[in-house]
């Protein structure tokens, strides 16, 4: 990612865990906005984390695909770049799962909010 794609990727996921956050404050039952904030905030991480190891899997791919890398030793690193974002990505999903498994006593709505992080933030521009 470039700087200006960094810039707004921040600009935007910084904007929405605000806005997400006053939505737990508000939307909360009485004395569980503290935990609904707290599930949003991680959520929003994991989610963070998530679409940032999609971004760079996939600009290392298209290096890969293109005729950009011609030297072997930028391929071959190229190619561990990707694994390893790619496994990144695999981890997140499998956090992903494991949350929602196990989620029994959270809050709707930081649920709601913070699986909302992996559609709001790239349609808002992220």
């Amino acid at each position: 990612m470039n700087r200006s794609a960094q810039k707004i990727f921040v600009w935007v996921s910084g904007t929405w865990l605000i806005l997400a956050a006053t939505l737990c404050w508000q939307m909360s039952p009485a004395g569980t906005f503290f935990v609904a904030i707290l599930w949003l905030a991680g959520l929003w991480l994991l989610s963070l984390l998530n679409i940032a190891a999609l971004a760079k899997t996939l600009s290392t791919v298209l290096q890969l695909a293109g005729d950009e890398l011609t030297n072997p030793e930028k391929r071959a690193g190229a190619a561990i770049r990707t694994f390893y974002w790619g496994l990144v990505k695999l981890v997140c999903l499998s956090f992903f799962g494991f949350v929602l498994m196990n989620a029994d006593s959270a809050p709707g709505i930081g649920l709601v909010l913070g699986l909302g992080t992996l559609a709001i933030v790239p349609l808002a521009g992220g």
